[in-house]
């Protein structure tokens, strides 16, 4: 731990001084024209740092000065290693590496000023006139009634917001990013206008490589007024939520197809940046800045990083954790907004990649560990090596492992522990295995032969027996051919006789086989034609038949054209992943748990585990492709057939449903089965789940890709 005196506060720095129901706080603004708001223990600390005394002084002369904000050194030099960040420190010598860090170039966070701050006072100007109890009631009542015309006609937005994802939307939607937050930040100034607050400037900000407009409205700590200061801070998300309801409403009762478009984006967009970016109180966005002031907590967030890392030391190292009480709902916000950041950034990174594929990904992984991991693992090194710097025989590596050799057995300990829980405890969600309901024995119909449909005689749930006729088809094209095949079968046979009858023996055989080829080429025409009417392959019902639909419609051969079911037995069919099959096989006829897409269940006796695994799916029910679980890649076969391939091979299974139960089930939908009393490991679980996730991911991006 760093030992030697602390570096002294710049001179001139500006603090405003703050009263609230719970208490004072500080508002100091930084050489960068930034504000930045203190505790009292923060502003204590900032009063002691003389360049001379030690954390253990700045320590003792806090308790001191008022024992209700004691602080011990690890705090101190937190606290001071926040005003290296902010660069409110004079030399660079500091316990912090981070000193002056604000001045260093940020790659993720880039400011271009470029409206002075008198002008964006005078545009916010026009903007404040509007702002009043008046239009925040208006606005309140405007919310409300969008919020309920949207979940009124939720089907109508929900497909037509379809319309959207299209490869030549991405200059409207830049046009309607761009609007609205625009709108966004003239709802900033135009109430920090209105309660007297100064606009330092406006420009565009390059926050996570994303351009977007800002107004620096930091001058408004210097209100007293913490719910003045709320709604400048709401300020932003009241225009932005006003301007996306008014396009609601105009999508809902325009007839123009363009406006409609327009304004579906709108408040799409206008939605989704209010609550998930603007709205979350996670990241340091108008959500926090709300709430900050809500519960009038001062730096709320770095006190919550502070809990979670006190939190994290008792755990990972309990004779080093200091006895201060942990808050277990600061503790719960810090490790929320730790979530929220990681969420963050891999929705950034596989943003990158499935737009700009491996360089994308490299370029965003590269900024991540440069400015997110790089900095504390940097950090933690100099913090190991800086015995050298105070006198010290700087340690190797293998000096520094024995020095610490409690934090890493500990360390290695927690990991083998969480290891095996992971690897042994019992996973809370069974394993699903995807499958759709069918008839226990169908046939499918389908034509040997292409042709015109011209005559159905059946319609589905009638009843027919084996051979009665279905449908005819129609074929000018084989009928001519067939007669053309008849003439060359006769002028054949003539020519045959006659060369026998000239005893030309040579000639006679030559003739002889092509008469015999002849024969069978008629033949198979004759089949041809026998196929165009399409007959019942079995004793049964019409469960599926398209044919009616089909009348005057060229068929090529193959298609599907209906189902005829020798029984009504439902049975379930469902494709197991081979890490699963052997608990299916050895189990032998035992009753499977059916989880139908509603919610309700069923149960069904296991019948048949086919031991071949297969690469296709027998029926698209199931792929991603037609709203299923599993991605698949779409095949062309020979004969101009669609295959559904698989990315891994999958077994197949069959379980069959009692006859009270087939009543209220109909047959392809889609389905889970899995054993009721069944489980596999906590890590197994989590494995099957990140995969179907990526699976779905790539489906998704190659869908995307196709369009």
């Amino acid at each position: 731990m760093y030992v030697g005196p602390l570096p002294s506060l710049l001179p001139g720095l500006l603090v405003a001084f703050h009263v609230d129901r719970n208490g004072s706080w500080y508002s100091m603004r930084t050489p960068e024209n930034r504000f930045i708001r203190m505790g009292c223990k923060e502003y204590l600390v900032a009063c002691l740092l003389d360049g001379r005394k030690t954390a253990d002084e700045v320590s003792q002369a806090v308790h001191e000065a008022d024992s209700s904000c004691a602080i011990d050194m690890m705090e101190v030099m937190r606290i001071v290693d926040w005003f290296g960040k902010a660069g409110l420190l004079m030399t660079k010598t500091s316990p912090s590496s981070s000193t002056n860090a604000s001045a260093a170039f940020n790659p993720l966070f880039i400011r271009q000023n470029l409206i002075a701050g008198p002008t964006m006072e005078k545009i916010g100007g026009y903007g404040s006139v509007l702002v009043g109890r008046l239009f925040t009631s208006l606005s309140l009542v405007l919310w409300c009634v969008a919020a309920i015309a949207a979940i009124a006609n939720w089907d109508t937005i929900w497909t037509f917001s379809q319309k959207l994802f299209v490869p030549d939307s991405l200059l409207w939607w830049v046009c309607a990013w761009a609007f609205l937050k625009i709108i966004h930040e003239l709802g900033h100034a135009a109430y920090a206008v209105k309660y007297g607050c100064r606009v330092q400037s406006a420009g565009l900000c390059w926050m996570f490589l994303s351009p977007v407009p800002f107004v620096d409205v930091s001058g408004m700590w210097l209100n007293t007024n913490r719910w003045q200061r709320c709604m400048i801070c709401l300020g932003g998300l009241v225009f932005e939520l006003t301007v996306s309801s008014i396009a609601l409403l105009i999508f809902l009762i325009s007839a123009s197809e363009s406006v409609r478009y327009v304004c579906c984006l709108l408040f799409t967009l206008g939605a989704v940046s209010s609550i998930v970016v603007n709205g979350t109180p996670f990241m340091k966005f108008d959500g926090y800045h709300v709430l900050s002031e809500w519960l009038a907590w001062p730096n709320l967030y770095a006190d919550a990083q502070s809990a979670v890392t006190q939190f994290l030391t008792k755990i990972v190292r309990p004779w080093a954790a200091t006895a201060k009480p942990i808050r277990p709902l600061l503790v719960s916000y810090g490790i929320l907004c730790a979530f929220y950041r990681v969420t963050f950034w891999i929705a950034m990174i596989l943003g990158a990649y499935f737009t700009f594929h491996v360089l994308g990904f490299l370029v965003v992984a590269a900024i991540l560990f440069l400015c997110v991991l790089a900095p504390p693992i940097n950090k933690g090194i100099r913090a190991m090596r800086q015995n050298a710097d105070q006198g010290q025989t700087k340690m190797g590596f293998w000096q520094c492992t024995v020095q610490n050799y409690r934090a890493i057995a500990w360390c290695g300990f927690l990991a083998l522990t969480l290891g095996g829980a992971i690897y042994w405890i019992p996973s809370p969600w069974a394993p699903m295995i995807p499958g759709f309901v069918d008839y226990s024995h169908p046939h499918a119909l389908r034509n040997e032969t292409e042709g015109v449909v011209v005559e159905v005689l059946v319609r589905p749930g009638d009843r027919v027996h084996r051979g009665d006729l279905l449908a005819v088809l129609s074929n000018p094209v084989l009928e001519h051919n067939r007669r053309m095949k008849e003439l060359e079968v006769i002028s054949l046979r003539e020519e045959s006789i006659l060369l026998q009858s000239q005893q030309s023996l040579g000639e006679s055989q030559a003739v002889k086989a092509k008469l015999e080829s002849a024969l069978e080429q008629l033949e198979q025409l004759q089949r041809k034609i026998k196929a165009l009417s399409l007959r019942s392959p079995c004793d049964g019902r019409v469960v599926d038949s398209f044919l009616h639909e089909r009348i005057g419609q060229f068929l090529k051969s193959g298609e599907d054209l209906g189902m005829i079911t020798e029984s009504e037995q439902l049975e379930v069919v469902g494709f197991v992943d081979q890490s699963d099959f052997d608990s299916f096989r050895d189990c032998g006829s035992i009753d499977l748990r059916i989880r139908f897409p509603e919610g309700s269940t069923a149960t069904a006796q296991l019948t048949e585990a086919l031991p071949r695994a297969s690469d296709y799916l027998d029926s698209p029910q199931l792929a991603a492709n037609f709203g299923g679980p599993l991605s698949i890649e779409i095949e062309d076969t020979a004969d101009g057939a669609k295959r559904w391939k698989l990315p891994k091979p999958r077994f197949k299974i069959k379980a069959a449903l009692s006859s009270s139960q087939s009543v209220r089930i109909r047959p392809g939908q889609t389905v889970g089965l899995h054993f009721p009393h069944h489980s596999v490991s906590l890590l197994r679980s989590l494995m099957r789940i990140a995969e179907n996730y990526w699976d779905g991911i790539q489906q998704r991006s190659s869908g995307h890709g196709n369009r």
